[in-house]
């Protein structure tokens, strides 16, 4: 079972490098380019990626391995575990690796949210005249991508609290 993945190197040795920081992918495995037998890359294969398709979408794609006719729960359930968090949007079910933190599994996509709003909002309080300059759009390169995560947070946060609050295990 292959998915898509933006993670960086051009050979087996360095996208494996890339892939030891999340728990998640252990496991995982690039495919190589142009295989015959074997799809998984090792060492320094050339491994696969879309930009060699597309120049526009530079993904690589990694792979476990799974038989090759699955039930599709079994599909679903082995999907679900190469990342530490899915989510559906617009009909979309996306996944995401979350890399590991201080040597142990990184906090939910609502603890991340919580601590980056709160660091922003202790910027604002206690020095606001550096978030006043970081917001300026004339002059910080800043500006545009805070503004872009606070338009975010306002739909993605509500939807992490109500997850939390209705998702009993």
């Amino acid at each position: 079972m292959t998915v898509p993945l933006d993670v960086p190197g051009r050979t087996a040795a360095e996208v494996l490098e890339a892939l030891a920081g999340y728990p998640s992918l252990a496991g995982a495995r690039p495919l190589k380019m142009g295989h015959g037998g074997d799809p998984f890359a090792d060492g320094s294969d050339t491994i696969f990626r879309d930009a060699d398709l597309s120049p526009w979408s530079p993904l690589a794609y990694i792979g476990v391995p799974a038989p090759r006719q699955m039930t599709l729960q079994g599909r679903w359930g082995l999907l679900d575990s190469l990342f530490s968090v899915t989510e559906e949007r617009n009909g979309k079910v996306r996944g995401i690796a979350l890399p590991a933190v201080g040597g142990h599994p990184a906090p939910v996509p609502l603890m991340l949210w919580w601590a980056l709003l709160l660091g922003l909002s202790s910027l604002v309080r206690y020095h606001p005249t550096a978030w006043t300059r970081a917001i300026d759009l004339d002059t910080s390169v800043l500006a545009a991508p805070l503004r872009e995560v606070i338009d975010i947070a306002k739909v993605r946060v509500p939807e992490r609290l109500l997850t939390a609050l209705t998702d009993v295990p």
